[in-house]
This record gives structure tokens, C-alpha cells and sequence, in this order.
């Protein structure tokens, strides 16, 4: 069922999670570090609670473990959007009530998992799969799931859509970073694609968190191993022309504070690679 394989792969997907994280720390004032930051974080607290509900008593403890892999679940999306927001530059500070829904819109949903005995909209029937001591939580899906996974998987696709027009627009600056962001958004679909439609026989066990880990190294890959922390998408041609024309009239060093003030960028390494090739 898969249970084994899973658990197999937890250590090795908590020790990339631990390394991106000690990676991007000391960029965290970045506002896409942050957004990076927090993704790390809720990746690591679903591979633990998606640990503990196959080690968990089939029962109330497997129940436990499955609910609390929902405050993951549903905080992922936003800050994967946020993330894609502020790595495109479409975000460059945050905003207080924004800030606030985005917080306690996840926090009111987890409140129907919590109470989903009452009403059942989550999950109509408990179904427990064991298998070598092992257990996992495989409901029979209420209407609020799929609801669930319509606002998840919108906030995914938003964000990718995103990626892919700085990937387009971008003047191919930015080609090898935002090729890292989409392979870094498909992974966590495809494991969540196999698990709900059942693709794989004999694999019963969601990989997803596993999906998601992967995706916490390609977004690493994206910002740090080019040293771009911000990709601040460029809109217009003359601001093209005029990057490239202060490109040839100063040195480098120059150059960066000109681009930093251009673009609004407050870090002036994060422009130490860009090369302007015109299609």
C-alpha cells in the first residue's frame, strides 16, 4: 500500500526541508525568501502529521493526525500564491488585511475539519486502511473536499499562470529560475492527481507531502542556486532600453544600484547575474 515506502522517504524529504531552510534563512528579509520560509515550514509539519497518522492506532489517533495534516493543507496554497506573487515582483510589500483573511480564512476551514462528526461535509464515512501495523485515514468524500481542492488547486494554478508569464515576458532573463518554479508547482498535482483519482493500484498511501518537499528544493533551486531572490518581471520595453543602455555606460557595480532603483528592488546582489538578451 505504500505505507513502508512513505515513511522510507520522510527522513530523506526532512533533511532536504532542514537544508532549504538553513539555505534561505539568511535572506529572509527577501520578501520571496519569506513567502519560501513559511512554505518549508508547513511542508515539514505535514510530513509529520502524515508520519503520525501512519503510525498512529487505527482509530481516534489516526483521525487526529489526519485533521491536523488540514492546517498544511490549507495554508500551503495561500503562501504558495504569496510566494509567486513576490518572487514576480507583482508583490513588493505586504498588506495588513490581506495579510489578516489570509490568515483567518485558513483558520475558519480548519474549524469544519475539526468538527466534521457534526455535519459530515468533509468526510462522509471513516474508512481506516491497516497494513503491517500501519494505518491511514481513507475517507468517503463529502462535498466540502471537493471544495476543497477547487480552491487549492486554483490558487496553485493562479500562481503557476504567474510564473509562466515572467517565464514569457521576461526577455528570457529569467528562463533557468522560473523553469525551477513550474517543475517545483507540477510535482505536488501529480502525486494528488494519482492519489485522488487512484491511478496507481496498490498504492493507497498520499504522497503529496512527499510532492510538496520535492517542490520546497525547486523553489530553493529557482532563487538561490541562480541568486535571484526576486525576479521583478520588467513590463515595458523602454525600461528594457534603458537597463540596457545604462548596462553599457557604467560598470557593474553601477549598474546594480541603477537596476535596484528601477525596478524597486532593495537588494543589490540579487542583480549580480542578470544579462539582458533581446528575442
Amino acid at each position: 500500500m505504500g505505507f513502508r515506502l512513505f515513511l522510507d522517504m520522510v527522513p530523506i524529504a526532512s533533511l532536504l526541508l532542514i537544508f532549504a531552510f538553513l539555505t534561505v534563512l539568511p535572506y529572509r528579509k527577501e520578501p520571496a525568501a519569506q513567502s519560501l520560509i513559511y512554505f518549508i515550514g508547513l511542508v515539514f509539519f505535514l510530513l509529520l502529521a502524515s508520519s503520525g497518522e501512519l503510525l498512529a492506532p487505527a482509530g481516534t489517533a489516526t483521525l487526529l493526525f489526519a485533521k491536523l495534516e488540514y492546517i498544511p493543507y490549507l495554508y500551503i496554497p495561500v503562501v504558495w500564491l504569496s510566494f509567486c506573487l513576490r518572487y514576480t515582483g507583482w508583490i513588493t510589500y505586504t498588506n495588513g488585511k490581506i495579510l489578516i483573511v489570509a490568515v483567518v480564512a485558513p483558520a475558519l476551514a480548519f474549524l469544519i475539519v475539526i468538527t466534521n462528526e457534526w455535519h459530515g461535509l468533509l468526510w462522509q464515512k471513516i474508512v481506516y486502511l491497516e497494513s503491517d501495523g500501519l494505518s491511514i485515514l481513507r475517507p468517503v468524500h463529502g462535498p466540502l473536499f471537493w471544495l476543497y481542492l477547487v480552491y487549492s488547486w486554483s490558487f496553485n494554478a493562479f500562481g503557476t499562470v504567474l510564473v509562466i508569464r515572467s517565464f514569457f515576458s521576461g526577455q528570457r532573463l529569467y528562463y533557468r529560475q522560473s523553469m525551477w518554479i513550474l517543475a517545483g508547482s507540477i510535482i505536488p498535482g501529480i502525486t494528488n492527481l494519482l492519489n485522488v483519482a487512484s491511478i496507481m493500484p496498490g498504492i493507497a498511501k498520499d504522497f503529496t507531502p512527499i510532492g510538496f518537499a520535492l517542490s520546497a528544493v525547486c523553489f530553493l533551486a529557482g532563487i538561490y542556486i541562480h541568486r535571484l531572490l526576486w525576479i521583478g518581471v520588467l513590463h515595458h520595453q523602454d525600461d528594457m532600453h534603458s537597463l540596457t543602455s545604462r548596462l553599457r555606460k557604467h560598470p557593474t557595480s553601477n549598474f546594480q544600484d541603477n537596476l535596484s532603483r528601477l525596478t524597486g528592488c532593495g537588494n543589490r546582489w540579487c542583480c549580480r547575474e542578470i544579462v539582458i538578451i533581446y528575442s
